[in-house]
């Protein structure tokens, strides 16, 4: 291959397989499937584990809209992301639902040993929290604290949030009402977010308001009133907690996002205003104006601190939004970085991933699951969002574009796994998207061949279909080899696209003679190569010697002792012969119509194709032939189809036995329209001619109808013909 031809391969390929080359810019998905082990489940969520992942969800025993309702949390675990740990785990069960709606009730973190730990808020018990006694399927779960609610009926907590610190110990962050007079006119309580802590989990201090009536305070100076979904965020030392705060709007009340932060250890600062301190339409534009709610915490590609939330401008649609972050907290910018705020859809509940160096957003929207990388400009002046054209969840089976919603993800073995709610029919479901990290071997369509038998075929087909793949197929290598151990090339230069088919043709059949092996693998876009299919054929152009034959007994005159015999032969080599093909020739009535040289120099006879017999036996059986000279040749057929040389046995009868049969009968129509029958058999001179013949039902007589040879009704033509009319 000249260095010209060699570069444009090069390129072509390059070009082929942008999706390889750079495969941080793209995710690739396996097929959705259904837990079926979770199925009728809520809420579901998924946790990392340390070596492998959990997912959890919240059961419903009754219904919640009667008051008569509990719920059960359970949770089951995977070490690869294809197999889930039986049976289902009981975190807690049986818990009384104080609400008409369906609400999620628990929230799960993980301990730095890879014990799960869920606070579950359990009516006006207060928020329990159950730990397990040991990682993993085999740890059960433990009640090991409570916080109590506060002192009215009112003061149910709600909505547990539960952190892991960097510490090693973990928050606990839940919302309920407290005290605050003259908060607004008429109402001396508020909704407001409490904490508490623990260095181990078991062990836990009391719930405290996390959002001070006194330090933390609105950009106006009020009390921040109505507060709600504290989401936490660590990166090295500094810890983040931003939650959502009603206040007051241009035209309406709308909730505006809050921000507190400290260094490991110290104390929390006070609130920092964040969506009211950005432009959310850019320049001149008004924060007044905005709702904003579910905000969640991540970090980006470059260690910067992200926040993302749902925001929404009067009654426009919901979308998602993000913000850059100082180390501190507050906002990098006044900027607003769009994430997805496509026309005439709704979009909910984004958060952040990091996977293979890139940022990720996912949400939902009223189109389904969705996903986007964050893409900077060198200079960081330039923000980018690719939105997946397709929703996550299309391939669903059984699903529609509104019925999945809250998905949330984990990180296994450096790749990303998605899960999600979905109600698609009113049965509440749970959806695992999982990173495509197979593909299936091609599928075998067609070959000319056998695989693992041998063959005589110089030309050999192997025809196929490319696997079912979610991510879709992009090439194909293959290769004959004569070493079993010997697989195709992965190199770029010798992949083959859209081709399904190869031909092996053996120029030097006898050189290439043994066992060859054909590999078959596939690549997908995502990357994945499959294992291979695997054919083997056994080039065989050799053909079988001669069968080795056995002549039955013979007396001294060398005629058969017999004219009923087995002529039996062996197989002239090891390997047995797949099939035998015999015929036999009688080369005369008599030994005198021949001369004797025939019988020391006589050829083998060609098998040939007329009268031939084939057998997988190894003998004739004849049953009393006529007196004659009999030529008998038997060739063998190996297991590839070849045809030895036959040998040729020649046998003298003269011990015929007579017996008269009929095998044949036939009618006839003369020019009188008179019905003759013809009579074909054997014998009909033997002992002299037939003196009559009958046709009778019952076989006894008298007879329905006879005719005499004498009458003329019967005529004899020879020892096999006959005729009556």
């Amino acid at each position: 291959m000249n260095r010209l031809n060699r570069f444009l391969l090069i390129v072509l390929a390059l070009l082929i397989t942008p999706g390889i080359i750079f495969a941080q810019e793209k995710l690739y998905w396996d097929f959705p499937e259904p837990v079926k082990q979770a199925y009728g489940g809520r809420f579901p969520e998924l946790v990392e584990t340390g070596s492998g992942m959990a997912l959890i969800w919240q059961d419903f025993e009754g219904n919640a809209d009667e008051l008569n309702a509990t719920i059960s949390i359970r949770v089951m675990f995977s070490d690869d992301g294809e197999t889930w740990s039986q049976p289902v785990l009981n975190v807690a069960v049986g818990i009384p639902y104080l609400w008409l709606e369906e609400v999620p009730l628990y929230s799960v973190s993980t301990a730095p040993d890879g014990r799960l730990i869920v606070a579950v808020a359990e009516g006006r018990s207060g928020v329990s929290i159950y730990i397990q006694g040991s990682p993993g399927a085999s740890g059960e779960f433990l009640k090991t604290a409570t916080i109590p609610p506060g002192s009215g009926n009112a003061d149910v907590p709600v909505a547990p949030r539960l952190a892991a610190t960097p510490d090693g110990g973990f928050l606990l962050f839940l919302t309920r009402r407290t005290e605050a007079v003259g908060v607004a006119p008429g109402r001396n309580s508020l909704l407001t977010v409490f904490s508490a802590s623990s260095t181990d989990g078991v062990q836990w201090g009391a719930g405290t308001l996390f959002i001070s009536l006194d330090n933390d305070r609105a950009i106006d100076g009020g009390i921040l009133d109505q507060n709600f979904l504290p989401s936490y965020f660590a990166d090295g030392d500094d810890e983040y907690v931003v939650f959502q705060s009603l206040r007051t709007g241009s035209n309406n009340l709308v909730y505006q996002l809050y921000l507190k932060h400290r260094k490991q250890g110290g104390d929390w600062e006070s609130a920092i205003p964040i969506t009211e301190n950005l432009l959310p339409e850019g320049l001149g534009s008004n924060s007044l104006l905005w709702d904003n709610q579910r905000p969640s915490l991540g970090k980006g590609d470059n260690g910067e601190i992200l926040l993302t939330w749902e925001r929404r401008k009067g009654q426009q649609l919901p979308s998602i939004a993000a913000a850059v972050l100082n180390r501190d907290g507050s906002p990098l910018s006044q900027m607003v970085e769009i994430v997805s705020a496509e026309p005439g859809r709704s979009s909910f509940s984004s958060r952040i991933i990091n996977i293979k160096g890139s940022t990720w957003f996912l949400w939902f929207d009223s189109s389904g699951i969705r996903i986007a990388r964050r893409e900077a400009a060198a200079d960081r002046s330039t923000i980018r969002y690719h939105v997946q054209i397709s929703s996550l969840n299309a391939l669903t089976e059984g699903s529609d574009q509104n019925s999945a919603s809250f998905p949330g993800a984990a990180i296994l073995n450096g790749n990303i796994y998605i899960l999600w709610g979905d109600r698609s029919a009113g049965t509440p479901r749970t959806v695992l998207l999982k990173p495509d990290l197979h593909v299936d071997r091609p599928i075998l369509r067609f070959t000319n061949f056998n695989s693992g038998k041998p063959g005589n075929s110089r030309n050999l087909s192997v025809r196929w279909d490319p696997p079912a793949d979610s991510s879709g197929i992009l090439s194909y290598s293959w290769l004959w080899s004569q070493n079993l151990e010997d697989v195709p090339s992965r190199d770029e230069l010798e992949q083959k696209y859209h081709e399904v088919q190869t031909q092996k043709t053996f120029e030097n059949p006898e050189e290439d003679e043994g066992d060859w092996f054909f590999s078959l693998i596939v690549r997908d876009i995502a990357g994945n190569w499959s294992d291979p299919l695997k054919l083997s054929y056994t080039l065989d152009v050799t053909p079988p010697p001669p069968p080795v034959m056995r002549v039955p007994s013979t007396s001294a005159d060398g005629f058969l002792i017999s004219n009923s015999f087995n002529l039996e032969w062996e197989d002239g080599e090891k390997e047995a012969a797949a099939y035998y093909r015999w015929r036999r020739v009688r080369l005369a009535g008599t030994v005198d119509e021949l001369p004797l040289e025939i019988f020391t120099t006589q050829e083998a006879l060609p098998v040939g194709n007329d009268g031939v017999v084939e057998t997988s036996d190894r003998f004739i059986a004849q049953s009393n032939i006529d007196n004659g000279v009999w030529a008998y040749s038997v060739a063998a057929v190996d297991m590839a189809g070849n045809e030895g040389l036959p040998n040729t046995e020649i046998l003298l009868t003269s011990r015929y036995v007579p017996v008269t049969f009929i095998s044949l009968v036939t009618d006839r129509n003369d020019e009188n329209d008179q019905i003759y029958l013809t009579i074909h058999g054997r014998g009909f001179l033997v002992g002299g001619l037939l003196s009559s013949a009958v046709i009778d039902e019952d076989g006894v007589e008298p007879w329905d109808y006879e005719f005499i040879r004498a009458t003329g009704q019967l005529k004899v033509y020879s020892d096999t013909l006959a005729e009556i009319g």
